[in-house]
């Protein structure tokens, strides 16, 4: 499968509109969950949805735009609460502390979200959306080399580049591990990436 798409066709201007997209996204999460990516068709999210195609079409041209849009949200959800967090490192919180909160927050939205273990694991199946992942992984360790550097003035900028991008691909790849088989997410796994990434004092 190729995803050429980069998500909504027309935009949504009213709040019939937005509501109608919204209703479209849910019923296709709906049905990845319930059946795989590759047996969701878009006839079956706009009956899910209870749409037109035409009406589906007006805002998606193929699934693989609405598979984007789907990913995109994921993705801006994860990024939102991470870099939300960020000043509880910064402020008040000890490393290990922050860690736990923030592995709790992001196995939370996975587990919340319609669809949101099934979204994640459509991203680590198809390479052709790991572009999605790999864009949100570096605003994350960017935003996190900043903390970093706020909490540990003297730590050089290039070090902390790279601790960043360590601590968030382990982070991602971990989590991952734990859903993985389990959509509420292996509570051993989720405990030892805990200890792991505390263990990573900056």
């Amino acid at each position: 499968m190729t995803v050429s798409g980069r998500g909504l066709r027309t935009q949504p201007r009213q709040d019939r509109a937005r509501a109608t997209v919204a209703r479209i996204k849910t019923a296709a999460l709906e049905l990845i969950r319930e059946a795989g990516v590759e047996r969701f068709t878009t006839n079956h999210v706009a009956d899910r949805a209870g749409v037109n195609i035409s009406t589906l079409y007006r805002y998606f041209p193929d699934k693989s735009h609405l598979l984007h849009a789907l990913m995109k949200d994921f993705e801006s959800d994860r990024v939102a609460f991470f870099v939300g967090h960020l000043p509880a490192l910064t402020q008040r919180e000890s490393w290990p502390v922050w860690v736990a909160e923030v592995v709790e927050g992001l196995a939370r939205i996975r587990r919340q979200q319609v669809g949101g273990v099934a979204i994640r694991r459509v991203i680590s199946a198809f390479p052709e959306l790991h572009a999605l992942d790999r864009q949100s992984s570096d605003q994350t360790a960017a935003e996190l080399a900043r903390a970093l550097r706020t909490v540990s003035p003297d730590l050089d900028e290039q070090v902390a580049g790279a601790m960043a991008s360590v601590v968030i691909a382990n982070l991602t790849h971990l989590l991952d591990m734990a859903f993985e088989q389990d959509d509420h997410g292996d509570p051993l796994i989720l405990r030892e990436a805990v200890r792991v990434l505390s263990s990573y004092t900056p």
